[in-house]
């Protein structure tokens, strides 16, 4: 009987112990640090950027962290383009861009067959929850996810407090587009937590490669981008923003091309073009 106490006993303080370790991190934590690949678009090459979260802030009486950016593998330069992130008690996360409304991005409190709304544009949903554990022993919270309204398009994978395999905060690029961003290793206060044994954790471009056909600028922008072909005619454009609602749209009519943006806001953004055969490009904007 004795025995079996201790068995019990046992079994509740491991299960406790468990329990804690699943939420033993948030994802909006300062120094956190996200490396993530750039697969090719307009170019051959493949590149990568970083993600780190820094200290907070407050903007209308509620509390975020301001999120900076690195384009050097050794990220001796980290720049800030008014993006901040926080996270609720419920494990939802949120992403503001300027002044604009902060929005929703993660829910990590969802089960099995639960949805997820990404504005305008597609219904994700839940189709297996399991778990993932960390390089440090910890255990979190793994959600895979598809398209309700196009179930053989794919799956998405959320972790918690870490994000998406398709990056951190421009994921909803899946509900659109055969999405170019990818998760290559997660850090927090430098040390590295996820993949185990990733084969490489920042990729630089080979500079050998030949260029574009295409050409984009400038990136980052204020006012104007100039798109430029001296091989495909480009008849069409469509500019969404990370949520995937569309921004701006219009049509080409000859081979340079110029697309006012004065209006649209500091922030992250996504440029889609259509050539006269109606094969897509998709390249990734930033407005300053």
């Amino acid at each position: 009987m004795k025995n079996k106490i201790v068995l019990n006993l046992f079994i509740i303080i491991f299960m406790m112990i468990i329990s804690s370790m699943l939420y033993a991190q948030n994802l909006v934590e300062i120094d956190n640090q996200w490396n993530i690949a750039v697969y090719p678009t307009f170019s051959p090459n493949t590149t990568s950027y970083s993600i780190r979260i820094g200290e907070d802030t407050t903007l209308n009486n509620i509390v975020y962290n301001k999120v900076y950016y690195s384009s050097d593998s050794l990220n001796t330069s980290w720049q800030f383009y008014n993006s901040y992130l926080r996270e609720d008690l419920t494990k939802k996360v949120f992403l503001k861009e300027g002044s604009s409304e902060d929005i929703l991005i993660y829910d990590f409190s969802l089960e099995v067959n639960d949805t997820f709304l990404v504005e305008d544009v597609c219904t994700l949903i839940v189709h297996e929850v399991d778990s993932v554990m960390l390089n440090n022993g910890e255990v979190r919270k793994r959600l895979k996810l598809g398209i309700k309204e196009i179930p053989d398009w794919g799956e998405e994978y959320w972790i918690d407090g870490i994000g998406s395999n398709f990056g951190l905060i421009s994921h909803f690029g899946f509900c659109y587009s055969d999405y170019s961003d990818a998760l290559l290793c997660f850090y927090s206060n430098s040390e590295l937590l996820y993949p185990e044994t990733p084969p490489s954790c920042f990729i630089t471009p080979v500079r050998e490669i030949k260029p574009s056909n295409f050409k984009v600028s400038p990136n980052p922008f204020f006012d104007v981008l100039n798109v430029e072909s001296e091989e495909f005619d480009i008849e069409y454009y469509i500019i969404y923003d990370i949520t995937g609602r569309i921004i701006n749209e219009g049509m080409f009519g000859n081979l340079n091309y110029r697309i006012n943006l004065q209006q649209i806001k500091t922030g992250f953004y996504i440029l889609v073009l259509r050539d006269m055969q109606g094969k897509l490009y998709s390249q990734k904007l930033i407005k300053k």
